[in-house]
């Protein structure tokens, strides 16, 4: 019976998927209701037997790239236009642009510096394949989780040095110790002043920006606790870069906090050529404002919805000032 079943299971999605037959005539020749096959489809799509590519062009909304390049001195801004106000289209559209940019600069001999979290693991998922040459990739943050949640930084990486064919290296300890000493002895580890040179060379880093919200990943992974979150944004800071707080102005503390962070820091990501920054999530439109702001991001890539609010906090900024 359950071999019957199976090969039923098996002729219903090749006759609606590879034969283009409707529900209703599937339902007819196996002889069950069109209920019947709509199930055996959408287990089907749940289990990963069916999966979806759609090649359709990605519109871009060119007036807000132009307004946000002139008002943050931006090498390149991308804002993908949303038709569908879903945040998983909207991530997927925004991350295949980023994909393409990142395919337009890339040279054989790159050092590529990745965060991680959703917003790059969405990246990693959309990446183009294309042959290059003694290409690394490094983490840029501390990926071992405090908990049972894994951060993901390793499986980011392995996808991107993958893509490029290249090498991948992630940080092996969680994004925040307990001091600053215990900083200190860990970089001065053989294996991780490899690391942290290359962290320093990279010359491409993709990350986005962390919102201080209850959702974060950095509370999911165990990092901070929502007393934590409270009080910094009490104090007036709106995001992170790689597990690095700072205010909406761009400033940022050389505190306790900040020094226990096992990855780069913001003085040495504005230094690198290419700081390219994704978000696409308007709640986190403050915190890319202060990442802007403080200089840390050199090309952009965003939704209409997060372009928007970005915008908007930008013009109340002027009106207060």
């Amino acid at each position: 019976m359950e071999q019957n079943n199976d090969a039923q299971f098996n002729r219903v999605l090749k006759k609606h998927f590879l034969l283009r037959m409707n529900q209703k005539d599937v339902a007819e020749s196996e002889e069950i209701s069109t209920a019947t096959v709509s199930r055996i489809i959408n287990k089907a799509i749940d289990m990963g037997y069916v999966t979806y590519s759609l090649n359709v062009e990605v519109e871009s909304v060119m007036y807000l790239e132009e307004e946000i390049k002139q008002k943050f001195d931006l090498d390149y801004v991308s804002v993908t236009h949303v038709d569908i106000e879903d945040a998983g289209l909207i991530a997927n559209d925004v991350s295949n642009m980023a994909a393409k940019y990142l395919n337009r600069i890339i040279r054989n001999g790159d050092i590529i510096g990745v965060s991680w979290g959703n917003t790059l693991s969405k990246i990693a998922d959309n990446l183009i394949p294309m042959e290059t040459k003694n290409v690394t990739v490094i983490g840029l943050n501390g990926g071992v989780s405090k908990n049972t949640k894994s951060t993901g930084a390793e499986v980011i990486v392995q996808k991107f040095a993958n893509n490029y064919e290249g090498t991948g290296y992630i940080l092996p300890f969680p994004s925040f110790v307990d001091s600053q000493e215990i900083v200190n002895v860990i970089r001065q580890d053989s294996q991780m002043v490899e690391l942290f040179f290359l962290i320093e060379h990279a010359n491409i880093l993709l990350f986005s920006v962390g919102a201080l919200k209850d959702d974060s990943v950095l509370i999911q992974s165990g990092y901070v606790t929502t007393e934590q979150y409270a009080k910094l944004r009490l104090q007036g800071f709106v995001g992170d870069i790689c597990s690095r707080y700072f205010k909406e102005d761009g400033s940022y503390l050389n505190d306790q906090l900040y020094q226990r962070v096992i990855g780069i820091n913001l003085e040495e990501l504005k230094s690198k050529d290419h700081k390219i920054c994704i978000v696409t999530d308007e709640q986190k439109a403050h915190g890319l404002y202060g990442a802007l702001k403080g200089g840390y991001v050199s090309s952009l890539f965003v939704d209409e919805l997060t372009a928007r609010a970005l915008l908007d906090i930008d013009r109340q900024g002027e009106k207060e000032g």
